[in-house]
């Protein structure tokens, strides 16, 4: 066995790959690529002629990361491979009105993204009310701690509420020869004539135009939220609430709480659903509820409506949704809420329930579908929070994951090995791999191969921060608390790693 000469030192799988090279071929110059995982970078072994040897190639650039308080301070850790230990890469950014921010969101092109909302004043709505005004104030980053400011726009809200926005990571959509690159923001508008409607912003990376969302006049538009369900395709829930204050001219009975509409060309374009089945109890119970006195519990029912989603197939994707109704319509004020599975058809613009995983209170049906969803190989990965005995304890349970191929089949997945406030967000890097940062002495992240039936530590984020504490409300880790991956080996990742199809219209959607 010939002596190897290490040029960057030692790497034992790099010595058995020179002395492979060796062995396998009598081809006097040969050469053998390996991942480090040590360095992000890559070992390299060497043939050359009678000499073995192995070098290092440059470290790239880190493409994962995290951030939290060490001390009194907010860091941010970064990794190029996700694996082994993390590097504290300092301060995060403290000057730009970011302080607030717990995680990176992924822009597209390889570069994070978080946003601010500066309140500038009030604005008067078709009701004579004067309205908070909003400067949303976009910044990008590469490395996790320098954000340059993007661009920015103005959001507005009801009377007496604050602004509340959705962002849609970038895509590429589109056929060949006419692919384009978009991320996008939907958020609450108010028109010059002084109508909210919910706005889309589309933005391309060079410049930015708004879709032509539908609007009922007269009305007070509040949240929206957006899902992409395939590149290009769109399903967006819109809430609408009653007024809560006297001499309103809103019409009352004619606000329906809930809007759906769905766009098939990136948000350019907007037509109304077709079927909301998957709310039925909302729209059943709670839309119809008196003018006289329930305002308050109707708009407390429409701010508790929730909706999650994650792509399936072309067109289609899982619904994860909290739907909250009256059991006593009329009668009494009590409210509950239910978590339901449903399944989104962006071509037939419809959103239909298929199975119920709670029916409780509303706080608990909250924190029971407070993880989410991710969309996996095969099919879909949700987290439950389970209420194992009163709602003041869920911080101390473990969260279960459920699979499941179509949104009807189920598979119960066992137990987290943490319970949920040492447990952050589940998310995917890869069709086949979730991760979670998880708090087991140090705070560590986890991977799962198996969709979430077992989890072993793939690197540590850093040994530097304090434990998490179990308090009540709280439903998940704190700090380190998410992963955000922008890059793998210097390229940019895709917005959907758990599902590439979905974000990116070069790349084949399964068959269903």
């Amino acid at each position: 066995m010939k002596p190897v000469k290490f040029r960057d030192g030692f790497s034992g799988q790099g010595g058995m790959d020179a002395q492979f090279l060796d062995s396998s071929s009598p081809v006097p110059f040969l050469k053998k690529r390996r991942f480090d995982p040590a360095t992000g970078g890559q070992v390299v072994a060497h043939k050359r002629g009678d000499f073995l040897e192995v070098t290092r190639d440059a470290v790239l650039e880190d493409g994962f990361y995290s951030i939290g308080m060490i001390g009194e301070e907010k860091r941010v850790v970064g990794s190029a491979s996700a694996r082994g230990r993390f590097t504290d890469r300092g301060t995060f950014v403290s000057d730009e009105g970011l302080v607030e921010v717990e995680r990176i969101r992924y822009y597209g092109l390889g570069l994070g993204l978080d946003t601010t909302a500066a309140l500038l004043g009030t604005a008067t709505d078709f009701d004579g009310k004067p309205c908070n005004a909003y400067k949303l104030q976009t910044y990008r980053t590469r490395n996790g701690r320098r954000f340059v400011p993007f661009y920015d726009f103005l959001a507005f809200a009801p009377f007496g509420y604050g602004t509340q926005f959705t962002f849609v990571p970038g895509e590429v959509y589109g056929p060949t020869g006419a692919r384009r690159f978009q991320s996008a923001y939907a958020y609450q508008g108010l028109t010059e004539a002084g109508q909210h409607y919910h706005a889309f912003l589309r933005d391309d990376g060079d410049g930015r135009e708004l879709g032509g969302t539908l609007h009922l006049p007269n009305q007070l538009a509040s949240f929206p939220t957006v899902h992409r369900v395939s590149p290009g395709q769109y399903v967006m829930m819109g809430a609408y609430l009653r007024p809560h204050y006297s001499g309103s001219s809103v019409d009352a009975a004619a606000c329906p709480g809930l809007t759906f509409q769905f766009s098939s060309d990136g948000g350019a374009t907007w037509a109304e659903g077709a079927s909301h089945e998957l709310f039925s109890e909302f729209f059943d119970t709670v839309q119809p509820l008196p003018i006289a006195a329930y305002a308050s519990m109707f708009n407390t029912a429409v701010n508790a409506c929730g909706l999650y989603a994650a792509p399936l197939s072309a067109g289609r994707a899982l619904a994860y949704a909290v739907v909250p109704y009256a059991p006593n319509p009329g009668v009494d004020f009590v409210l509950r809420a239910k978590v339901k599975l449903g399944i989104i058809n962006a071509s037939a613009r419809t959103l239909f329930g298929t199975l119920t995983l709670f029916d409780g209170e509303v706080n608990a049906a909250l924190a029971f579908w407070s993880g989410g969803c991710v969309g996996v190989a095969g099919g879909a990965v949700v987290v439950t929070r389970p209420l194992a005995s009163v709602y003041t304890n869920i911080q101390n349970e473990p969260p279960v994951m459920l699979f499941t191929p179509d949104g009807v089949s189920v598979q119960m997945m066992p137990p987290g090995p943490q319970p949920n406030y040492r447990m952050g967000v589940v998310t995917a890097i890869a069709p086949g791999v979730l991760v979670a940062p998880m708090y087991d002495g140090a705070h560590s992240l986890y991977e799962s191969r198996d969709r979430g039936a077992s989890w072993r530590r793939r690197a540590l984020l850093t040994d530097r921060a304090d434990a998490p504490a179990p308090e009540v409300g709280t439903f998940q880790l704190q700090h380190f608390a998410a992963l955000t991956f922008l890059r793998r080996n210097g390229q940019p990742a895709g917005g959907t790693p758990g599902t590439p199809w979905a974000s990116d219209s070069r790349i084949a959607p399964p068959v269903l």
